[in-house]
């Protein structure tokens, strides 16, 4: 298994994009660079960079999918993330598995039943397992990996009752996914921190 993606930058002079194509990338173009992905034995979650269009954050990224490209979302960031049909902990990669190669942020998604229905230490607070911290956190145990979600942004003043049922309500929303940043195995949620085991 591979400990990241792998990047493709296609050259202009095989595929010329412009910038302004880039922002719709139509049907002709994208079977163009799926070819490409694939002569190069690219797999799914891939990145795939165009040479043409200059390097800014994200602009002219895409992700392959498996069968197309696909672009970034730009729903939490505008520089463009990690789309949400990518979820490397149910998919079996690193959480770190895009950490070097999407521009300005760590972002990852999770399907929140992961952690409900493989939980094993229910949120709770004391010493956080592999650290000196206090805090409030819960454990689960996914594809014999051990995760631990930490709930720390609420800042100091609030007790650790409080972010004990605020990590309640996020794990056991209805929401189907929730966004970790995970620049190394220790993950940060708006409200949570995520370590791995």
């Amino acid at each position: 298994m591979r400990k990241s993606c792998s990047t493709y930058t296609i050259p202009s002079s095989l595929i010329p994009i412009t910038e302004e194509e880039s922002y719709s990338l139509p049907n002709e173009i994208n079977k163009l660079a799926v070819r490409y992905v694939m002569k190069h034995k690219g797999i799914r979650g891939d990145l795939v960079y165009f040479d043409s269009i200059p390097k800014y954050r994200n602009r002219g990224v895409f992700i392959f999918d498996g069968t197309k490209l696909c672009k970034l979302d730009t729903i939490i960031d505008d520089y463009g993330t990690l789309p949400s049909q990518f979820t490397p902990i149910e998919e079996g990669l690193p959480v770190t598995y895009w950490a070097d190669s999407i521009d300005h942020n760590y972002i990852i998604w999770i399907k929140l039943e992961t952690i409900r229905d493989n939980i094993n230490t229910y949120p709770t607070s004391g010493i956080i397992p592999g650290t000196k911290v206090i805090g409030a956190y819960c454990m689960f145990k996914f594809n014999n990996v051990k995760y631990t979600v930490i709930f720390d942004d609420e800042g100091e003043g609030f007790s650790l009752d409080y972010k004990i049922g605020r990590m309640i309500k996020v794990i056991y929303s209805s929401q189907l996914k929730y966004v970790f940043n995970c620049k190394s195995d220790i993950c940060t949620l708006k409200n949570a921190v995520f370590m791995i085991d």
